[in-house]
């Protein structure tokens, strides 16, 4: 808790006041994270609903994983200079991709948006088209859409072809 506390740089200790106290370092980083951007409260709500959705999905424990992943988004927040808009696309790639893989790409990428979002399109893509796809051309596909489209472009694309996909299947 301690060497938590000393890496924040906007502490609110009010956040956790009416928390149980394993959850105190994740709300103590998720309150230093949103402090990081210029955003609304309904835009902190959403996010923090994300949030929420996010660790519900993936069964986080509240003390391990959340905050290996919080700590990873505020160091990209500082090193990759992410955007709140980004900080919301990184949480729903998050829910899709290898956890692992999520956080180490946060820790160590100088365009860990990017990254993230790449890594995304391809899991994505490996679910929704035939396994037999090469790599290489998977890779590829997925670079060439997430250079073409947004996020949510990219998501409604991808549903699409589950949709039709899931259809075939009837």
């Amino acid at each position: 808790m301690l060497d938590t506390l000393a890496s924040l740089k906007y502490i609110d200790t009010s956040k956790i006041a009416q928390k149980p106290q394993i959850e105190w370092r994740r709300e103590l980083l998720l309150t230093d994270l949103l402090a990081r951007f210029k955003v609304t409260d309904g835009e902190k709500f959403l996010f923090y609903k994300n949030w929420l959705d996010l660790e519900q999905s993936k069964q986080f424990q509240v003390e391990k994983s959340s905050v290996e992943i919080l700590k990873a988004l505020r160091n990209s927040k500082i090193n990759c200079n992410i955007s709140f808009e980004q900080l919301q696309d990184i949480i729903r790639f998050v829910t899709s991709i290898d956890l692992e893989t999520a956080n180490n790409i946060l820790l160590s990428s100088t365009s860990c948006y990017l990254d993230l979002k790449q890594n995304w399109v391809e899991t994505l893509l490996l679910e929704r088209l035939k396994p037999e796809v090469s790599k290489h051309y998977l890779k590829n596909l997925a670079s060439s859409i997430c250079n073409k489209f947004s996020t949510i472009v990219v998501d409604r694309l991808l549903n699409s072809i589950l949709i039709i996909n899931n259809q075939r299947e009837f």
